[in-house]
């Protein structure tokens, strides 16, 4: 039966079109063929990565986590910079109760060369940060203070060491010193540390796609446990050109597979400041969210951050917050669902979603690069001054996440303020298809190799309204 339709006010750039149906179930026949149909299309793209796998493995920079107080601190990196205090910027996970400082045992002190030939030693100030998810870990910044020191001897480093303990260690980082400006305004993208196959290589072709085509110029992969066939795709869109900085990023801290999050948060830390080499502003987002600007802007993310500028003051924006908005594959509902020669794109598939989920939990942003002092997941905690966090509104720029919605615990449901499961009313979003409609031309050329037929398909999924698992 073909569900009831009415026409509400606009929701997103223009009328959207509102269903009505019945609570969905979980799990869902919908996800179960779109699930199907898009494993046609993924193991195409691995067996293409496997054919031409010769070629050489990815380039990745030159980082690994060390300890530095067995069980208690841990870093990853160190930046020349002016983050509320003019030093070296040690981006580190501290053990949620050590307390850590010059009246305390054990304290930590840094050790550096300046540019004169001079040592300098010095306290360090450890800097726990807020973190959104009560973590047995914290991340935290351990700031080698340099106050009237100009610059450090090239190559430069800083030797970290505790004392007070007898498990002390002694840690060498080379420090990086990002340039006075960005070459360029918009935008390096910053993903979550990424492991085993909990993302789909199509969702990573579409991703870098979509952000290319919106002038993103930068991304940023963190390996936390990388699947073969994703350290193969992302070699490949090196050797093609892409601008991708892989970054190792095994934590030895423990974690586990369905919570990364402090590994999340400490990732921004770093990836605030590596993008000051390539972008004046960085984007926080997860392969399965796609940012989408009004049409005005030209499908242009530079254009858009400019154009908020000359509102509110070029040297005030210190990050655009934006709103979300939830796409489930078990919806419904969902034009050109899937056919043979339709490629699993989700901004192409999925185009149902509920009303844009307004909390704190669920906010994503753009972010000046050297205004951020304290990233969090889902907002700017600190700025080095007084910058501003402007709120957009949800017709000028959304985050679209494509999610499998009934993967959510109920408990995280209600403190988003959302119900997936009771999703009575869909709003029809065509605005992301709208996008999608010139990928084809820009993906990647191993994607665009299986073009225009794409692989063999055996039976057609067609979407059905379906309210029961029957």
């Amino acid at each position: 039966m073909k569900p009831s339709t009415s026409y509400v006010l606009p929701v997103l750039f223009d009328a959207a079109e509102v269903s009505v149906f019945p609570a969905m179930t979980c799990p869902n026949e919908n996800e179960r063929l779109l699930t199907r149909y898009m494993d046609h299309w993924e193991d195409a793209l691995i067996e293409q990565l496997q054919n031409g796998s010769a070629g050489a493995p990815p380039r990745a920079e030159s980082a690994a986590w060390e300890v530095l107080l067995k069980g208690s601190v841990h870093v990853f990196s160190a930046y020349l910079a002016n983050a509320s205090i003019w030093g070296v910027h040690v981006v580190g996970l501290v053990q949620r109760d050590v307390e850590l400082s010059n009246s305390t045992t054990p304290s930590i002190e840094c050790l550096v060369r300046t540019a004169d030939g001079k040592s300098l030693r010095r306290p360090v100030i450890v800097k726990k940060m807020w973190e959104e998810f009560p973590h047995e870990f914290l991340r935290a910044q351990l700031i080698c203070p340099l106050q009237g020191v100009v610059g450090l001897r090239e190559p430069a480093s800083v030797i970290l060491r505790a004392f007070g303990v007898p498990d002390t260690e002694q840690v060498e980082l080379p420090v990086r010193k990002p340039p006075e400006t960005a070459p360029t305004k918009c935008c390096s993208v910053c993903v979550g540390p990424t492991y085993g196959a909990a993302t789909r290589l199509w969702e990573v072709v579409e991703f870098v796609t979509h952000y290319e085509l919106l002038g993103a110029r930068s991304f940023f992969f963190y390996d936390l446990e990388m699947s073969q066939s994703m350290l193969r795709l992302v070699g490949r869109l090196q050797a093609e050109g892409w601008d991708v900085t892989l970054v190792p990023f095994k934590l030895i801290a423990p974690y586990n597979h369905s919570n990364v999050a402090w590994g999340q948060t400490v990732m921004l830390s770093d990836c605030a400041f590596r993008s000051r080499f390539k972008t004046e502003y960085f984007v926080n987002v997860d392969f399965d969210e796609l940012i989408v600007p009004r049409a005005k802007y030209g499908a242009n993310l530079s254009a858009l951050i400019e154009s908020v500028e000359r509102r509110r003051g070029a040297g005030n924006v210190g990050s655009l917050v934006l709103k979300n908005r939830v796409f489930c594959y078990e919806h419904q509902v969902n034009r050109d669902y899937v056919r043979p020669d339709a490629l699993p794109l989700r901004s192409r598939i999925l185009n149902t979603h509920l009303s844009v989920a307004n909390n704190n939990f669920t906010y994503k942003y753009i972010a000046r690069a050297r205004a951020v002092c304290s990233a969090a997941i889902h907002r700017v905690v600190e700025f080095c001054r007084d910058y501003e966090a402007v709120f957009m509104n949800s017709n000028e720029l959304v985050v679209n996440i494509y999610r499998r919605c009934c993967n959510y615990d109920v408990g995280k449901e209600k403190s988003w303020g959302v119900d997936f499961r009771d999703a009575d009313r869909l709003f029809v979003d065509d605005s992301a298809k709208a996008l999608s409609s010139s990928l084809n031309g820009l993906l990647p050329s191993v994607a665009r190799s299986l073009l225009p037929r794409g692989p063999e398909v055996t039976r057609i999924y067609e979407a059905r309204v379906i309210n029961d698992d029957k």
